[in-house]
């Protein structure tokens, strides 16, 4: 119980040593005033680089920087005119691979009894070549055996394609 000495002090007050009457402490800082600053900016003149070089050389760096560009430039347009070309070409071949396929596939359908799918085959192909003349007449055949089954919509349809072919 001897040991308490409150909340208040801390024990770096109580262990303290007590000071000599005469050493010497350590010197304070002394308070130095910063210089006054001055608030006049003006651009002043290096005098030890001289302008013609350093114009010289910045026309130097632009002209190569154009010259690269240029080549830069021709580069990438070879590049995507080639990119489109493959493109046109890959897009072709995948809408004449899908067309066939739907040919094929339709009239697989038609073979097997089944018009409603078959329609949809030929629908399909008509939207990717839809100046085909076997794909149209197998569409219109497989729109008259829906109709002739009694299937309204369907002959709706047919009549609705027949007066488009009747005005062109």
């Amino acid at each position: 119980m001897f040991g308490y000495m409150g909340f208040g002090m801390q024990s770096r007050l109580y262990k303290k040593k007590p000071r000599k009457p005469f050493d010497k402490r350590e010197a304070l800082a002394s308070y130095t005033a910063l210089p006054k600053y001055q608030r006049t900016f003006q651009p002043k003149k290096n005098k030890n680089r001289s302008t013609r070089l350093t114009a010289a050389l910045t026309v130097t760096i632009i002209i190569c920087f154009l010259i690269v560009l240029n080549y830069m430039s021709t580069q990438f347009l070879t590049y995507s005119d080639e990119h489109r070309k493959e493109l046109v070409k890959n897009e072709t071949r995948f809408d004449n691979e899908a067309f066939v396929f739907l040919l094929d596939s339709g009239i697989l359908e038609l073979k097997n009894q089944r018009p409603e799918i078959a329609f949809k085959h030929f629908k399909l192909a008509l939207n990717i070549f839809p100046e085909d003349e076997r794909v149209n007449q197998l569409y219109f055949e497989t729109l008259s055996v829906l109709c002739a089954k009694n299937k309204v919509k369907y002959c709706e349809l047919l009549n609705q394609k027949m007066s488009i072919l009747k005005i062109n």
